[in-house]
C-alpha cells in the first residue's frame, strides 16, 4: 500500500507547488499594474498610444515649438484664447492627464508647455483670472517614459524648470505628470496621472471646438 501511496502523495506536493507558483506569479503580476507609476484610468492602451504619441512629436517636432527659437509670424487666437507667442486656454473641467492632452489635442494643439519663467507667469495669471486663484492645473510633461527624464507632450525640449522645493519626489512610485500651482510658492509638480484636474491647452492655431 505504501508504494501506491507514494506516486499519489508526489503528484499532490507537485500540483500544490504549482498552484502555489502560479498564484505567486499572478499576484506579483497585479501588484506591478496595481502600483504602476503610470496608470491612465481604465484604458491600458492610453499610455502606449501617448508613448507612441510622444515620440514622433519629438521626432517631428517643428523648429518654432523648440525652445530659444522664437515664432516670428503674428499670432491670432480665437475668442477666449491668449496670446503669447502661442494660443493658450484654460479648461476649469477636471480630467485625468492623458484624457485632458487628448482634449487639448482636438483643437490642434498640446497640453501647454513652459519655456520660460514669464511664460510660466502668464500662465499663473491666466488660471487666476478664469477661478480667482492659482488653482492647480496639468501642464504638458511627464517622465512616464523614463522615470526623472521630463518631456512636453508638444516635442519641445524640457529646457525651463520650475520645480516646487523637494520636488518632483515621485511620491510613492506613482507621481509622473506635471501640475501647476503647487504648494505655497505655487510652482511645479509631480502627481499622479490620473488625478482629475482642470488643465491649460496650447496651440499655434486652434481649431474651435468644444469641451
Amino acid at each position: 500500500m505504501s508504494r501506491s501511496q507514494t506516486p499519489v502523495a508526489r503528484h499532490t506536493h507537485t500540483h500544490t507547488q504549482t498552484h502555489t507558483r502560479t498564484h505567486t506569479l499572478r499576484d506579483s503580476t497585479e501588484e506591478k499594474k496595481n502600483n504602476s507609476s503610470c496608470q491612465f484610468g481604465d484604458s491600458p492602451v492610453a499610455m502606449a498610444i501617448w508613448t507612441v504619441f510622444l515620440f514622433l512629436g519629438v521626432l517631428l517636432a517643428p523648429e518654432g515649438v523648440t525652445h530659444g527659437q522664437p515664432i516670428q509670424a503674428l499670432i491670432i487666437c480665437p475668442p477666449q484664447w491668449s496670446a503669447f507667442g502661442r494660443c493658450f486656454k484654460f479648461f476649469k473641467t477636471e480630467l485625468m492627464w492623458t484624457e485632458a492632452e487628448t482634449e487639448c489635442l482636438k483643437y490642434g494643439g498640446n497640453l501647454a508647455s513652459v519655456r520660460s519663467l514669464r511664460e510660466h507667469l502668464l500662465l499663473q495669471q491666466l488660471i487666476k483670472q478664469a477661478t480667482g486663484s492659482f488653482t492647480r492645473a496639468w501642464l504638458g510633461a511627464s517622465d512616464c517614459v523614463t522615470e526623472g527624464t521630463w518631456l512636453w507632450s508638444d516635442g519641445s525640449k524640457m529646457s525651463f524648470q520650475n520645480w516646487g522645493p523637494t520636488q518632483p519626489s515621485n511620491y510613492l512610485g506613482k507621481e509622473n505628470c506635471l501640475e501647476i500651482n503647487y504648494g505655497d510658492t505655487y510652482q511645479w509638480n509631480d502627481d499622479a496621472c490620473n488625478v482629475r484636474k482642470p488643465f491649460v491647452c496650447e496651440a499655434l492655431s486652434p481649431r474651435l471646438s468644444s469641451i
